[in-house]
């Protein structure tokens, strides 16, 4: 893929807000799984640094997403794509994949600490009662259910 065409295709398809989004939830899951071993101070540190070193690396990341997205499709797909994501309604579909995958990821977060938890009480590896996560009102297994999921959007 040539240089422009790299260029319209990440402007095209929002890409730096993307992987920006991508890697801001990741890292929010990370921190949710394993916030509890770092004191409020040294979480704060590592957000600050996760932060810094994704603006560090950004043309990094957006250059592998690139050159992933060119091991897949062929040069002639890609500026399908392109021609389609520049129109107003390719645009708005484009900008809204983020927030539908950003929904996606939640709820599939939500379900697979459900089903862990789940497990972990039928093999007696925990007590019966849920962490007390933000965004949750249930403090039992039997509580999660698929309402108490769909409210964390």
């Amino acid at each position: 893929m040539n240089k422009e065409l790299r260029v319209r295709f990440a402007q095209a398809m929002n890409l730096e807000e993307t992987i920006l989004i991508g890697l801001n939830t990741q890292f929010a899951n990370m921190m949710a799984a394993f916030g509890d071993m770092f004191e409020s101070a040294q979480s704060e540190k590592l957000v600050s640094a996760f932060r810094q070193k994704v603006l560090e690396d950004l043309q990094y990341l957006m250059d592998g997403t690139l050159d992933g997205m060119i091991s897949v499709y062929t040069e002639e797909e890609l500026m399908a794509l392109v021609d389609f994501y520049e129109t107003p309604l390719g645009s708005s579909i484009s900008k809204k994949t983020n927030e539908g995958t950003q929904a996606g990821a939640r709820f599939g977060s939500a379900w697979g600490s459900k089903v862990v938890m789940e497990i972990a009480l039928s093999a007696g590896l925990v007590q019966a009662e849920i962490p007390k996560v933000e965004g949750f009102k249930v403090t039992t297994v039997e509580e999660l259910t698929q309402s108490e999921i769909a409210k964390l959007d």
